[in-house]
């Protein structure tokens, strides 16, 4: 493998299925439970994985206002979702193409900030709420990706002293 490769794996190590699971009952939490993992090949019959989530809003402004917000989080932290859209009907797959195509925290991270613009999204009365104000309101995320973010800055950080010993 690369060393390059090899280092961009190491940030981002893949996540056993438990682990993903265990994650997952905590996105899915509440009445609504969008996220899945799946499990399939490439087209050299290596195994690959990756969250899939379908969602769907009230209206088709709502719906773009969550993509834009969606893509705003994505561009933040650099790790971009397959996004395919109908109307008001929109599904997302995350995996970690660095990773060998497999879940990671960068995908369950992405998934818990999906699920909060979602969650924002619906909820916001017709056009009482200015757009600024949800903008705002929208940049409080979950605890979980903060201490994720923690984590791989420690072990970027663990990784390059390493490098240079």
């Amino acid at each position: 493998m690369p060393p390059v490769l090899k280092r961009l794996t190491s940030l981002a190590p893949p996540l056993t299925t438990k682990a993903i699971i265990d994650e997952l009952r905590l996105v899915n939490s509440g009445d609504y439970k969008p996220w899945k993992l799946e499990h399939t090949t490439n087209n050299e019959d290596k195994p690959t994985s990756f969250l899939s989530a379908h969602y769907q809003l009230s209206s088709f402004a709502k719906t773009w206002l969550f993509l834009s917000e969606v893509a705003r989080e994505a561009n933040k932290t650099k790790h971009h979702p397959t996004i395919i859209t109908t109307y008001n009907k929109v599904d997302f797959k995350l995996t970690t193409h660095d990773a060998g195509n497999q879940v990671t925290n960068k995908d369950i991270t992405l998934a818990y900030a999906i699920r909060d613009i979602f969650l924002q999204v619906q909820v916001l009365p017709g056009k009482s709420k200015s757009f600024e104000s949800f903008l705002k309101g929208i940049s409080e995320r979950s605890m979980l990706s903060e201490a994720s973010k923690t984590i791989e800055n420690l072990m970027s950080a663990k990784d390059s002293k390493q490098n240079k010993s």
